[in-house]
């Protein structure tokens, strides 16, 4: 409720296609149609994670339903071992794969025809004694990330 609640923007955090570093989506540009071949590892229905990425897919006219089997998982952890080990693809926000990325573990799909991204905000209520220190904190949060 936009009446009550101010809020200020942390980041823009990309979402994006993770496979194994073996998968031959990681080394080459695909589309997301051209991975339907695969068995997709998401998180569970009810998942803000979950929501974002079916969002997108109706936008292409596709479901999970369209790719080559689904596994549900509730862990992130539990994703990321399983398509690190070539056991399917997934989909996450960069924060969340970033370090396995960086160490090798996971690679990040070249999708042309993906470019999703969603606003993290700091949300606090407009009339608030606080107000001042809040925005204060925000800053600092901001300049440590």
């Amino acid at each position: 409720d936009k009446s009550r609640y101010d809020h200020s923007l942390f980041r823009n955090e990309p979402f994006i296609g993770i496979c194994a570093p073996d998968c031959i989506h990681a080394k080459e540009s695909c589309s997301v149609e051209s991975l339907l071949d695969n068995r997709l590892i998401l998180r569970e229905k009810g998942s803000g994670t979950r929501a974002i990425f079916e969002n997108v897919l109706f936008e292409k006219n596709l479901s999970p339903e369209s790719f080559n089997g689904t596994l549900e998982i509730g862990s992130l952890n539990a994703i990321k071992k399983l398509v690190s080990r070539n056991s399917g693809i997934s989909f996450m926000y960069y924060a969340a794969a970033g370090e396995e990325i960086s160490r090798g573990n996971l690679s990040q799909m070249k999708l042309s025809n993906w470019n999703v991204a969603h606003e993290f905000n700091f949300v606090y209520t407009k009339d608030s004694i606080h107000r001042d220190e809040i925005k204060h904190i925000i800053e600092l949060f901001k300049e440590n990330n």
